[in-house]
C-alpha cells in the first residue's frame, strides 16, 4: 500500500514535527484494532510544505492475522490525528 501526506505550516516560526501513521486492522469480530508505525521526524519553517509519500508492506506474519474488510489509514503529527482513510483490503482465496 502506498500513500501520501501532505502538511502546510501556518505558524510565523519552526515547528519539530514527530509524525506517525496508525493502521487499524478489521479483526474477526469486525471490529478494528490500531497498530502505531513511527514514520519520521521533521523540521518546518514557516510557511512551508512537506509532502511525503510511504510504502507499507501488508504482508503475511506470524504475530498477525489479516482478515478481508475495511482497513483504515490514520496520519499523527505530534499526537493529533491529522487524517483518516478507510481502505478495503482483499485477500486472495490461495492466501489463506
Amino acid at each position: 500500500m502506498q500513500f501520501t501526506f501532505s502538511i502546510c505550516s501556518d505558524s510565523e516560526k519552526d515547528q519539530a514535527l514527530m509524525i506517525d501513521y496508525i493502521i487499524h486492522h478489521q479483526k474477526s469480530n469486525g471490529k478494528t484494532s490500531p497498530k502505531v508505525f513511527k514514520w519520521r521526524k521533521a523540521n518546518l519553517s514557516p510557511k512551508e510544505m512537506l509532502t511525503q509519500s510511504k510504502n507499507h508492506h501488508i504482508k503475511k506474519i506470524t504475530t498477525r492475522v489479516y482478515y478481508a474488510g475495511v482497513h483504515s489509514l490514520e496520519i499523527m503529527v505530534n499526537g493529533v490525528s491529522m487524517a483518516k482513510a478507510d481502505f478495503q483490503l482483499l485477500i486472495p482465496k490461495h492466501a489463506s
